[in-house]
């Protein structure tokens, strides 16, 4: 079974400032979001995607 991430987890876990995290996010740029009420989570699918995709481009 996948994992969940918070965006706070998502930040420890690539260093990045949790900041960075949601104006990917807003920007439409980062991993796909869900939404649980008010929660935002992320599938560890599709956040492992994510990092490969940024990989590519760079």
């Amino acid at each position: 079974m996948s994992r969940w991430y918070t965006f706070e987890e998502i930040s420890n876990e690539l260093g990045i400032p949790i900041k960075s995290i949601y104006f990917y996010h807003e920007r439409g740029d980062g991993p796909r979001v869900y939404k649980f009420g008010k929660h935002l989570r992320v599938l560890e699918t599709d956040l492992l995607m994510w990092q490969e995709n940024q990989l590519i481009k760079k």
